[in-house]
C-alpha cells in the first residue's frame, strides 16, 4: 500500500513539472514573437530604349553580385513591393548610370533606358574579339554569361549566341560560361582561353565555345 502511494506521489509530480514546463514553453514564445518584416521578393523589369527595343547587359548591383538584363531586356530585382523602390542600373561597358525611383509590383514594369546601351558601347570599341556560345546541335545559345577570375566584364550573349572580348591578352585563361539548358537548369562550362594582341587588334577574329543543352 504504501509502495502504492508511493508511486501515486511520484506520478503526481511528474505531470505537475511537465505542465509547468509546457507552459513556460508557450509563454516564452509569446514575449519572443516579433513582427515580421516585409519580404523581398523577385520583381520583374523590362528595360527598353527609347524606340522601345530591348536592351541586353545593362546591370542591377546586389548585394552578392551584378544581374544584367537578357536578350528581351528582362531581369528580375528582390524588392520589398509595399515601398516605393530607389535603384542604380548601369551600363556596364561606358559606366553611365541612371537612378530610377518607382513603385514596383508583381506585375512586370516596363522602364526606358535613355542613354547609350551596352550593345552600341560595344560596337565603339575597335580591338575586340568575337566570342560565340553554341549547342551541341550548333545552335547560338542566347543570354549566356561569360565571366573570368578576373571579373572583367563581358555582355551576355545576344539572340545569335555572340558576345565580345575586349580587354588584355590572356593566356590559358579559365573561361565560364553560364547558361540555362533545355530542361531550365543553371548550367556551367569552363574553357582555357587563350587571346594574344594581334588578335585583338584585328578584330575580325571569332571564338566558339560548345555547351550541352
Amino acid at each position: 500500500m504504501k509502495k502504492m502511494i508511493s508511486m501515486i506521489a511520484v506520478l503526481s509530480c511528474i505531470m505537475i513539472s511537465t505542465s509547468f514546463f509546457v507552459a513556460s514553453a508557450s509563454n516564452t514564445a509569446e514575449e519572443s514573437e516579433v513582427p515580421k518584416l516585409s519580404e523581398q521578393i523577385d520583381l520583374p523589369i523590362q528595360f527598353v530604349d527609347q524606340n522601345g527595343n530591348p536592351v541586353l547587359g545593362l546591370t542591377v548591383s546586389e548585394p552578392s553580385e551584378p544581374i544584367y538584363s537578357s536578350v528581351d531586356g528582362r531581369l528580375k530585382m528582390k524588392a520589398d513591393p509595399s515601398k516605393l523602390t530607389v535603384f542604380s542600373v548601369c551600363n556596364p561597358i561606358s559606366e553611365e548610370d541612371e537612378v530610377y525611383q518607382t513603385s514596383l509590383s508583381s506585375k512586370e514594369k516596363q522602364l526606358v533606358w535613355e542613354k547609350q546601351t551596352p550593345s552600341q558601347s560595344v560596337e565603339q570599341i575597335k580591338e575586340k574579339i568575337k566570342l560565340c556560345v553554341v549547342d551541341q546541335n550548333e545552335v547560338p545559345v542566347p543570354d549566356a554569361v561569360l565571366s573570368f577570375h578576373n571579373q572583367c566584364t563581358v555582355l551576355p550573349t545576344n539572340e545569335q549566341g555572340e558576345t565580345y572580348y575586349f580587354h588584355q591578352p590572356l593566356t590559358k585563361e579559365r573561361l565560364f560560361v553560364n547558361y540555362i539548358d533545355n530542361n531550365g537548369y543553371q548550367r556551367e562550362k569552363s574553357f582555357y582561353f587563350t587571346v594574344t594582341e594581334e588578335q585583338l587588334t584585328k578584330g575580325n577574329f571569332r571564338f566558339i565555345f560548345r555547351v550541352k543543352m
